[in-house]
């Protein structure tokens, strides 16, 4: 059987942000997965306007460049709100 990615596209550029934010699970619990420190950030959506929130940890926060935009640490449903990280795909990444 084969599934295919939800394909989300960016509707903001991604921003630099800090703090703590607990990541769900794919059933839509809390997890023990928690995003510290620094990171960023972009909305996004689906073409059925679901909306998503996806973070990146970059190892060097000075060099956006430096980020592997393509490969987040977690894409977010955010109603439902579940990990979707691994049946999503970012259609549009230009940051």
């Amino acid at each position: 059987m084969t599934s295919s990615k939800i394909a989300i596209h960016l509707t903001q550029d991604p921003y630099p942000t800090s703090g703590s934010v607990r990541l769900p699970t794919t059933d839509g619990e809390a997890s023990i997965y928690v995003i510290t420190g620094n990171w960023y950030e972009a909305a996004a959506e689906d073409a059925s306007g679901n909306l998503y929130t996806i973070y990146w940890c970059p190892d060097n926060m000075d060099d956006p460049d430096d980020c592997d935009w393509s490969t987040p640490a977690a894409i977010v449903s955010m109603c439902p709100w579940r990990d979707v990280t691994s049946s999503a795909v970012i259609d549009d990444i230009n940051a």
